[in-house]
C-alpha cells in the first residue's frame, strides 16, 4: 500500500476590516455564517475591477439597501470599496447591479462643524486601532465603522439587516 502525500499551500490575505458582528448581533448563533466575507468582489484599484459586490444592508427583499459609500457609484462602479480610507457618508441605493445605474440615491453624510457638500471634501477617515486595522466590521446582518471627525473626536455608525442605521457622535470638548 502507498501513501501519496499532497503538499497544500494556504494563502492568507490580511484583512484589517472585521468579519465578526458583536456577539449581541450574532443571535441566534450560525457556524457557517462566520465564514462569509463579504469582502470578496470587492475592493479594485479601479471602478470596473471591484467585482461589483457591496456590504449592504437591507431587510429581506429590501428595496433600499444601505452601504457606507467610499467613492462616487454610477453604472460599473459600486459605492463602496473597502481599500479606500475615508467614507463620505452612507447612502440609500436601489443599484440592483453593477451593469445599472443607479435611480434616486439618498445620502445621509455625519460630520462636525458646517455642511460640506463637495463629496471628495466631506469625506471622513475610518479609524483604526493600535495595530493599524480599521475601527470596521462587515457582516452578513450588520455593520459598524468608526471615524475621524477631524476634530479630535470620533462617529460611530452602526447598521442592522432589519433597516436600522444610527450614529454615535463623541465630541471631545475644548476647555481652553
Amino acid at each position: 500500500m502507498f501513501k501519496l502525500i499532497i503538499p497544500i499551500a494556504l494563502s492568507l490575505v490580511t484583512i484589517s476590516t472585521s468579519i465578526l458582528a458583536p456577539p449581541s448581533f450574532s443571535v441566534p448563533q450560525s457556524h457557517a455564517l462566520s465564514y462569509t466575507n463579504l469582502l470578496i468582489g470587492n475592493g479594485g484599484y479601479d471602478p470596473n475591477s471591484s467585482g461589483g459586490m457591496i456590504p449592504s444592508v437591507s431587510p429581506p427583499f429590501g428595496m433600499t439597501r444601505w452601504v457606507a459609500q467610499t467613492q462616487v457609484h454610477f453604472v460599473s462602479a459600486t459605492p463602496y470599496n473597502w481599500t479606500l480610507n475615508k467614507v463620505m457618508g452612507f447612502v440609500g441605493t436601489r443599484q440592483p447591479a453593477i451593469w445599472m445605474g443607479e435611480s434616486a440615491p439618498i445620502s445621509v453624510c455625519p460630520g462636525v462643524g458646517g455642511v460640506v457638500v463637495d463629496f471628495e471634501q466631506r469625506g471622513l477617515v475610518i479609524a483604526r486601532n493600535n495595530e493599524g486595522d480599521k475601527k470596521e466590521v462587515i457582516t452578513v446582518g450588520y455593520y459598524s465603522v468608526e471615524l475621524e471627525d477631524g476634530h479630535g473626536g470620533s462617529v460611530f455608525v452602526e447598521q442592522t439587516a432589519s433597516g436600522f442605521i444610527r450614529f454615535f457622535l463623541c465630541i471631545l470638548s475644548n476647555t481652553s
